[in-house]
């Protein structure tokens, strides 16, 4: 098993939330057909200004080809976006399977 979980995260910057909430919503299909991305769960948190998004890649050639995207090249250089902090994680499978089969029989 490969799976590798991607968490971004970010502070808007210059950006309202609902501004940042509309380009969510025209920018959320473009996803939808990743190679290799199982989930993408968008994150806010108007409070501390936290936004950002837990990535499900099914391996981390798959995470890979989207850091050399256009759209992660995008993201990490958009001006209205600061902050920004990209990390990696793989899974404990065994755990995993207990808690999440669902996930790990899509594999």
């Amino acid at each position: 098993m490969s799976i590798c979980i991607q968490v971004i995260q970010f502070r808007l910057a210059g950006l309202d939330e609902a501004h940042y909430r509309a380009h969510t919503e025209r920018v959320a299909g473009a996803f939808s057909n990743m190679p290799g991305l199982l989930s993408k769960v968008w994150l806010a948190n108007a409070e501390t200004n936290t936004y950002g998004g837990v990535y499900t890649w099914r391996d981390r050639a798959s995470l890979e080809q989207y850091r050399a995207s256009e759209i992660y090249a995008g993201l990490v250089s958009n001006p209205g976006f600061t902050d920004v902090s990209d990390h990696e994680f793989g899974i404990l499978e065994e755990a995993t399977r207990v808690t999440a089969p669902a996930l790990l029989a899509t594999i």
